[in-house]
């Protein structure tokens, strides 16, 4: 099974935003169309330039993210997939949100870095 990795680099929304619509053009409309919020989150967190965000695309067309903190990349990651009507997202601590709003998205994106700095505070312990 080939997973492909592609990490989001860009100097503005606009340009965040394209280059995450050009990793989804090949999605089946059942992936695609759902995965609408999921590509907001990543767009908002790739935004921050403290977090490294990266889109994993599977074989079988699903998506998720994958988001570090830039300054301990070998920090262990979040890893962020949506649910199956694309309005929520799970992190891998199975802690679901909302993501379908700016406020919620926002919202997100702070437990998303919060969520990191204490892995690595834990890490280094």
């Amino acid at each position: 099974m080939t997973t492909t990795r592609t990490v989001l680099q860009a100097e503005s929304y606009n340009d965040l935003l394209a280059q995450v619509e050009a990793l989804t053009r090949s999605l089946e409309p059942h992936e695609y169309l759902p995965g609408t919020w999921l590509r907001e989150l990543a767009v908002a967190l790739a935004l921050h330039d403290d977090l490294v965000v990266s889109v994993v695309t599977y074989a079988d067309g699903g998506q998720e993210l994958e988001v570090r903190l830039a300054d301990a990349p070998s920090s262990e990651g979040i890893v962020i997939g949506r649910g199956a009507s694309g309005d929520q997202c799970q992190i891998s601590l199975d802690l679901w949100v909302a993501i379908k709003d700016q406020p919620s998205r926002e919202q997100t994106v702070s437990l998303v870095q919060a969520l990191l700095r204490a892995s690595v505070t834990v890490a280094q312990g």
